[in-house]
């Protein structure tokens, strides 16, 4: 019986029909403790039908509160992706829990070691994801301009932006590949060096290119990126730059690096 309840209306001196049902309810619930849960589950035709409604709510309200588990393979992957990029971005890679990912994406914990063998494989899951997309939205969204000093102008400003945009992931990605040195070396292979070769076969495709060796052509698409990271994440980010000023710098660096670059590689 709550203890809420007069002792009044425990012992039945109050009167109503409100009291009465809330009476027979309490008494309901009390005999609810004596029930085996197996035998109900085992022959259900001993329990009286209005304690059957009643554990049948109780139990439909539990499960409500359950996550809703998501099925497809996937689906699972992409979700868990997703729960550990929140995850790691808002408490950080060391105390965000495995358990908390997956309860985030409304999956079972194990199948996070099924799937990426722990949470160092989901991390290395998870750059693969950012870097995947950010190459697609490049290849797809921006267009080859019509030369090459251009072409390396608007690289650098569409990286700028990426980098200032993801700055919550790289603040998670740079230390752990610090302290990790088998993610370090992961991420260098997937991150950095995967981004250098996809902007230099963008390179490759201007007929001034053709005048540059294989090693002049990756040194300009390193420029892009060790520009980028410095005034888009180093400035900004972790020196507190105000964020148009570097991007300016960053511009103005490159305009400088594309007159000489092509002073030295004339037409």
């Amino acid at each position: 019986m709550p203890k809420h309840l007069s002792s009044a209306s425990r012992n039945g001196s109050l009167g109503g029909p409100k009291v009465k049902k809330l009476q027979h309810l309490t008494r309901i619930l009390d005999e609810l403790h004596t029930i085996d849960v197996n035998a109900f589950h085992e022959k259900p035709y001993f329990i009286p039908e209005n304690k059957i409604i009643v554990m049948g709510i109780i139990r439909q309200s539990r499960r409500r509160k359950q996550p809703r588990r998501v099925r497809d393979r996937a689906a699972r992957e992409h979700a868990l992706i997703s729960a550990a990029a929140k995850l790691f971005a808002s408490r950080g890679y060391e105390a965000a829990t495995t358990r908390e990912i997956a309860l985030q994406a409304g999956c079972a914990e194990g199948l996070i070691h099924r799937y990426f063998r722990g949470k160092s494989g989901l991390l290395m899951a998870l750059i693969q994801s950012r870097v995947s997309r950010a190459l697609a939205e490049m290849n797809t969204h921006l267009a080859p301009a019509p030369k090459l000093d251009q072409e390396i102008i608007q690289l650098v400003v569409l990286e700028l932006k990426r980098v200032w945009e993801d700055q919550d992931f790289l603040k998670v990605m740079i230390p752990c590949a610090i302290s990790h040195p088998a993610i370090g070396r992961a991420v260098r292979t997937i991150g950095p060096q995967r981004r250098a070769q996809a902007i230099a076969e963008r390179l490759k495709q201007f007929a001034e290119s053709r005048a540059l060796s294989q090693r002049e052509i990756e040194a300009v698409a390193h420029f892009v990126g060790v520009v980028t990271f410095m005034f888009g994440f180093l400035q900004p980010v972790v020196l507190g730059h105000d964020w148009r000023h570097a991007r300016e710098l960053a511009l103005s660096i490159t305009k400088m690096f594309v007159r000489g670059f092509l002073s030295r590689n004339p037409k």
